[in-house]
């Protein structure tokens, strides 16, 4: 048996096998694809920061420069360390205003993790 004989015998077979092989193709690719799309919230990091800033200010005449240069440190450390655990987790992490619509805010998940964090410390 030629080729061109072996072709038209099993013809339906080779093509019900290439669109198995292209739908099983495809299907995985959108898997994949729904898997590895980035989930994007945002902060207020304006907001976060002048929080701290009022509080510190108030407790400005009790403690010294020291203790606030402490607290400042330990605030910036609590930050970085919370957005980078939400990046961490697979979450692009924008700015409010970057973003239109859409996105989740995560602005007072975040100030509750740097509070939690600054307490820990």
């Amino acid at each position: 048996m030629n080729i061109k004989g072996f072709i038209k015998k099993y013809a339906l077979m080779i093509i019900s096998f290439l669109v198995f092989i292209i739908t099983i193709n495809v299907i995985t690719t959108l898997v994949v694809i729904h898997h590895q799309k980035p989930k994007i919230v945002t902060f207020d990091i304006k907001q976060t920061t002048d929080d701290f800033v009022q509080q510190t200010a108030v407790l400005g005449q009790k403690i010294n420069k020291q203790q606030l240069e402490l607290m400042t440190k330990k605030f910036n450390a609590s930050l970085d360390k919370t957005i980078n655990q939400y990046s961490s987790e697979g979450y692009v992490v924008m700015v409010g205003p970057a973003v239109i619509a859409g996105a989740k805010n995560i602005t007072p998940e975040v100030k509750m993790k740097i509070a939690q964090n600054m307490k820990a410390k």
